[in-house]
């Protein structure tokens, strides 16, 4: 069996906020995990849903 590992580097979240802004986005839910957890600071991942602003 293969396998392999990656990592993704992401912007923080503060800074992922205003690049969304600036695409003319915005993001109404932060949720913190991709089994629909609502964001924390203490969450591992964050996963914005929006909309066009």
């Amino acid at each position: 069996m293969l396998s392999s590992h990656s990592r993704i580097a992401f912007p923080p979240r503060d800074q992922l906020e205003r690049l969304i802004g600036e695409a003319g986005l915005a993001a109404d839910t932060w949720l913190g995990d991709w089994t629909g957890a609502a964001w924390t600071p203490e969450s591992r991942d964050f996963i914005p849903l929006g909309r066009l602003a």
